[in-house]
């Protein structure tokens, strides 16, 4: 079976002529491929031999790619076709999109206007909530497989949510039992979700439905708001960890002038128990309408429409060697939208089943006990270090409380004197720097005021021995006039790498064709620079400097990666992610297999 990155020049299925690589993941490949027939592009999902050749993997695809070709809506990419070469190659062909996805969004064009938020969101809750309704439960919805293309004429975006199909669409009434689901659809023990994104019930690998999508939508809403994740760790254990233990700092006190409804429906979608979140996505979606004051759209009248089903799904629990581990493969395509011309297969549409009889059943691994041990342990290590370190449930705001200890106070009106010092020598109450407390001073009395006001509000009374000053009845007495404040800093721009770029060094081998691995590497570039991007954003300050990549290389051609960049654990981390998904041509690697390393440059 041939390797998928080389297969550029090649025709599938005597239809799909594959002209370019857009993107790759764990999975497999996507390529840019014309169909030759209707002169059209395509994309064209090439899986991994080593996924393609899993036992009932066949079987398996088939049932799950005809469930994605039945998202007939227009915020889902379309599935076109599927099938398997007779060398192996199984494909999957899609509609093609010319646009950016969410993340690239963020990057170039935010902080977005509320809203543009609001339209982004209600657009991903259409498509999910008909994929709910048809028994289908996404499980990896992140910022990459949302795509922004164009839209109306009058600007606006027009949505499509990607990455429906593979290993994340089971109908379980095709299955006698749970136990056939769990024997035939397995995931090659791989957990499927993107830690990031994952709701904690996906993390601790239990049975999953409707309302975990609807948790992943928030962490996008909370990333939307603040341009940065609600966790962040080291490895993937830990921030499934965090999605489990910890409570998302409020969005408002990580940035300033956040819309509070906005916020509110963020931290309801992000609460750890899914019967406090919203039922279903239309519901949401409702709710985000509101905040614009958008009513909802008026029911059909052919009469009320059919409530969303109950979605199961059953998450394999072993956090490695899964394709939402990468990057995924969402294609990056920055090109000007043109349509695809690519008309869908004519299908029945699936009619919603009943709420009692629409379960979707997806695979529950026997590796659970994986998360488990990797908690317990992780438990212990705390408990270890206790007599250094005090455990809290609600971590710090760390980028929150910054802005807040360094915010300028608001300048006092000029009209407003300050307090009377009194001859006892009581100091005046200092002034309040935090913006989150009042910077208000309070109004000197008059003379009459305070008589009026009785013996609380008068100044002490001189002793017998000593004389009151004299002053007379017409003035007050005279105050020392303290300066005029200074006026306040104004706020520091907000950091926004958006040209920030990932150079690359000479690249070194052992035992494996250099040509080949760097033609690899160079195809990856701008998603470094994406996950340079998204790292600073994250970090909110412009760290650059030097990181290197030392690779492994098996000999069937799989790179094993670390990256090697400890200012930027965000970076290293994504970046590793990446460059582990390559695979090179076996032929191409020495027996034995190799190694190889590259320098890397961040530059902010």
């Amino acid at each position: 079976m041939p390797e998928p990155g080389d297969l550029v020049g090649r025709t599938i299925a005597q239809r799909y002529r594959i002209e370019q690589l857009v993107g790759g993941g764990a999975m497999g490949d996507v390529y840019r491929a014309r169909h030759i027939g209707l002169d059209t592009d395509v994309a064209l999902k090439i899986m991994r031999p080593s996924i393609a050749g899993e036992s009932n993997f066949k079987e398996r695809f088939y049932r799950e790619a005809k469930a994605a070709s039945r998202l007939e809506h227009p915020n889902s990419v379309r599935v076109l076709d599927y099938g398997q070469e007779p060398d192996g190659v199984v494909y999957l062909a899609m509609e093609f999109l010319r646009g950016r996805d969410l993340l690239h969004v963020l990057h170039t064009d935010g902080p977005l206007s509320d809203e543009r938020i609001v339209d982004i969101l209600v657009q991903t809750l259409a498509a999910i909530s008909t994929a709910h309704g048809h028994g289908i439960v996404h499980r990896d919805l992140k910022p990459e497989n949302i795509m922004i293309v164009q839209g109306d004429d009058d600007g606006r975006d027009g949505v499509k949510v990607c990455d429906f199909g593979i290993a994340k669409l089971i109908d379980a009434r095709a299955f006698k039992s749970h136990e056939d689901v769990k024997t035939e659809l397995t995931t090659g023990n791989a957990i499927i979700g993107t830690p990031e994104y994952m709701s904690p019930e996906q993390a601790r690998g239990e049975s999953l439905d409707a309302r975990s999508d609807l948790y992943s939508l928030g962490v996008i809403l909370y990333r939307m708001l603040t341009g940065r994740l609600p966790f962040d760790a080291e490895n993937a254990i830990g921030i499934a960890v965090k999605q489990i233990m910890e409570e998302p700092v409020a969005p408002s006190r990580v940035v300033e002038r956040v819309n509070p409804r906005l916020e509110a429906i963020c931290l309801r979608a992000l609460r750890k128990d899914p019967r406090d979140r919203y039922a279903t996505a239309k519901e949401m979606r409702a709710e985000l309408r509101a905040v614009l004051g958008v009513p909802p759209p008026a029911a059909s009248s052919s009469g009320p429409a059919a409530p969303e089903p109950r979605v199961v799904a059953h998450a394999a629990t072993e956090l490695e060697g899964a394709e939402t581990l990468s990057d995924g493969f969402a294609p990056r395509l920055t090109t000007p939208m043109v349509s695809a011309g690519v008309a869908p297969p004519q299908t029945t549409p699936m009619e919603p089943p009943p709420p009692d009889s629409s379960e979707v059943v997806v695979p529950l691994e026997s590796s659970r006990r994986f998360l488990g041990i990797a908690l317990v342990a992780l438990l212990g290590a705390v408990a270890l270090t206790a007599a250094a370190f005090v455990w809290t449930w609600t971590p710090e705001p760390t980028s929150g409380a910054g802005l807040v200890a360094t915010a300028p106070a608001a300048e006092s009106p000029a009209a407003t004197p300050l307090p009377d010092v009194t001859a006892s020598g009581a100091e005046a109450p200092p002034l309040a720097t935090s913006t989150r407390t009042s910077t208000r001073v309070p109004a000197r009395t008059s003379p009459a005021a305070r008589e009026a006001a009785g013996p609380s509000a008068s100044p002490p009374r001189p002793s017998a021995s000593t004389a009151p000053p004299a002053v007379p009845s017409s003035a007050p007495a005279t105050q020392p006039i303290s300066p005029p404040s200074a006026p306040p800093a104004p706020p520091a721009a907000e950091y926004r790498p958006t040209n920030a770029l990932v150079t690359r060094g000479p690249l070194t081998t052992e035992r494996v064709q250099r040509d080949v691995l760097e033609r690899k590497l160079a195809d990856l570039a701008p998603r470094l620079n994406d996950c340079y991007r998204d790292a600073l954003f994250m970090t909110g300050a412009p760290v650059g400097g030097r990181a290197q990549i030392h690779m492994s290389i098996d000999p069937a051609g799989h790179v094993v990666s670390v990256i090697t960049a400890p200012q930027l654990p965000p970076f290293q981390r994504c970046a590793g992610r990446l460059v582990s998904s390559l695979s090179v041509p076996p032929q191409a690697v020495e027996a034995g297999g190799g190694t190889a390393e590259q320098n890397l440059e961040l530059i902010p």
